[in-house]
């Protein structure tokens, strides 16, 4: 079953209870992103090949830290696959692998948000944050908070019926 995208972003914010974003999104699927491991950049539209959860973390938050582990839990415990990409803000490569070991989240891909993707979603007011993308990079959704277990397999089975 496909869900046309204005659709998976309504159902999404009634699942959440969440804003959806407004029209005109700005395309975020061309913006760079810098490993944490590495320091390689990589595209976002690369990171996945349809709707991506993008989710933001900060160095000692412990919020953050639980929700990465869920994030972890999600790609064995989720019946169909949770795309998601962990991106860091508010601190250096340093500080958020550190945070990654803190949270004992095993070899999860993270990034470091670039300026132009903190500008282009007028900031990360705070974290745990989460903004869902549609396959051509298009913010649908903002989540501020952290997002349980259970949600995040109802989020993978909403975007995998996007694709």
């Amino acid at each position: 079953m496909k869900i046309h995208t204005g659709l998976i972003g309504a159902l999404l914010a009634l699942l959440l209870g969440a804003q959806v974003q407004a029209a005109e999104p700005p395309t975020l699927g061309g913006l760079s992103l810098l490993s944490i491991e590495d320091g390689r950049s990589q595209r976002i539209d690369s990171l996945a090949k349809g709707p991506l959860l993008m989710s933001f973390f900060e160095p000692d938050c412990t919020w953050c830290a639980r929700q990465i582990r869920d994030l972890e839990a999600a790609k064995t415990q989720c019946a169909k696959p949770l795309p998601f990409a962990l991106v860091g803000v508010h601190g250096d490569r340093m500080e958020l692998r550190l945070m990654l070991r803190r949270a004992k989240a095993g070899h999860l891909p993270a990034h470091v948000a670039s300026p132009a993707l903190l500008e282009a979603l007028d900031g990360i007011p705070a974290t745990p944050h989460a903004v869902i993308l549609d396959a051509q990079g298009h913010p649908l959704v903002r989540m501020r908070g952290y997002i349980p277990l259970a949600k995040l397999c109802e989020i993978a089975d909403l975007l995998a019926n996007a694709q």
